[in-house]
């Protein structure tokens, strides 16, 4: 279960990104988990990132966390936004009008017999 979040600051002169992730390490090679690192890439939308880390070592999820939550909440401090996804317009859906039709209707004609009385019984 990997955290990450895209921060950008784009306005004036800057236009610039900054990327975090929270990993685990050791899960998939040993079976183990040895703990959690704190990752970062930043640099100008559009360019190649610089690359870091928080932690040194693996450290406990809620050690590792922790550093997570503060360097996300340094950077929006700063001014950085979270990166928002638009969903792309699309065409509006439309009903398509219910065409009249002609009813048909049967009628049948029964003729009574003639001479012949009918009675309840």
């Amino acid at each position: 279960m990997q955290e990450h979040v895209e921060l950008f600051m784009v306005g004036g002169n800057h236009n610039k990104v900054y990327e975090v992730w929270l990993a685990p390490i050791g899960r998939y090679a040993s079976g183990y988990l040895d703990g959690w690192v704190v990752r970062f890439a930043y640099g100008r939308i559009g360019s190649t990132l610089k690359h870091g880390t928080k932690t040194e070592t693996p450290l406990p999820y809620y050690d590792a966390k922790q550093i997570y939550d503060n360097l996300v909440q340094s950077k929006l401090v700063k001014g950085y936004k979270y990166a928002v996804i638009e969903p792309k317009p699309t065409k509006p859906q439309t009903q398509p009008k219910p065409q009249s039709r002609p009813v048909t209707v049967t009628v049948t004609v029964v003729d009574e017999p003639r001479g012949r009385k009918f009675r309840d019984v």
